[in-house]
């Protein structure tokens, strides 16, 4: 900025003295007035008043370029502050902003949230939880078939039951038997039952209890089949093993029956098979039940019952098995 001043000065000079030259040339001073203007009135210069010495028009240009020199100085002082460097000051002015708002629909002025997630700083949970649970039971599964007695003389007898007269599924049935002994204890009983007529395909409750009845006039080749063998064990022994056998298991009751005496099986099923032929009720299993265990004071039962338990009433073992 102050050699910009500088120059601009050195320019002013050239204005006033056309015969000043920039960069330090040396100004000649204007020739002397000629004899013939000089004022001859007062003896000053042309144009001087009266009385008045004539003013020098050189002298003015000196007086005039020390006064620029001056004014240098003051601008020099202020302005460079002893300084000639020409590096422009810093733009510290502010620019407004006049950029018109975007107003195309659609745009989004809302300012982005920021969604983030924090940071877990929860140290790792370390604390190892015992198992205490009982261990797996590794044991492998039996698979091997339960014997239910299919081969016996009343595992045969079920096993045709369920074959509703098909011949040929009767005499596999038959061909399945444990032994020879087995199919002639069968034989031997069915044989009986025919004889009797007893109708095995009865299927009302009175006619179940009409072929319970039946089942009277064959105790002996029933006490065989049910038992294959005899043993010593008496009627009440006999009814109480028998309460812990599941229905249709042909095994457990034979084990039961083989147990017995020939006279206490056939005492056991003739009072089974009356209690049967009294109480039987396919529709209330209940009323049935305490019919069977007050058989005892049922005249048609009285006997049967006697000869099993050597007195009147209800006992342990009255009504067990529940026929075929």
């Amino acid at each position: 900025m102050c050699g910009r001043i500088a120059r601009s000065l050195d320019a002013a000079y050239v204005w006033m003295d056309s015969r000043c030259v920039n960069e330090g040339a040396v100004v000649s001073p204007p020739p002397a007035p000629p004899a013939a203007a000089l004022d001859t009135r007062g003896g000053g210069p042309l144009g001087s008043a009266p009385g008045q010495e004539r003013l020098d028009p050189w002298e003015n240009v000196v007086k005039l370029r020390r006064l620029l020199v001056l004014a240098a100085a003051s601008i020099f002082a202020i302005a460079c502050g002893g300084s000639d460097s020409d590096t422009p000051p810093t733009d510290t002015s502010t620019t407004e902003d006049t950029a018109a708002e975007d107003t195309t629909p659609g745009a989004d002025s809302v300012a982005a949230v920021d969604t983030v997630t924090a940071v877990d700083t929860a140290l790792p949970d370390t604390q190892v939880v015992e198992d205490t649970s009982a261990p797996a039971d590794t044991t492998p599964i039996d698979t091997t078939p339960i014997d239910m007695g299919d081969g016996i003389c009343p595992g045969i007898r079920g096993c045709v039951a369920g074959c509703a007269g098909d011949a040929g599924c009767e005499t596999a049935c038959l061909d399945a038997a444990d032994s020879a002994q087995e199919r002639e204890l069968y034989t031997t009983l069915q044989t009986c039952l025919i004889d009797n007529a007893c109708d095995e395909t009865a299927a009302t409750d009175e006619d179940k209890r009409t072929l319970y009845e039946c089942y009277r006039q064959c105790l002996p080749q029933i006490a065989a089949c049910s038992a294959g063998t005899f043993g010593d064990g008496s009627c009440v022994a006999v009814g109480g093993c028998l309460g812990n056998c599941f229905e249709g298991d042909f095994r457990c009751e034979r084990s039961c029956m083989s147990q017995g005496g020939e006279d206490a099986v056939r005492m056991f099923l003739d009072l089974d098979y009356c209690s049967l032929s009294v109480c039987y009720d396919s529709e209330d299993i209940v009323a049935m039940e305490q019919c069977v265990s007050l058989v005892g004071d049922q005249p048609v039962c009285s006997d049967p019952f006697t000869n099993c338990y050597g007195t009147t009433g209800a006992g342990t073992g009255a009504g067990a098995g529940g026929g075929w």
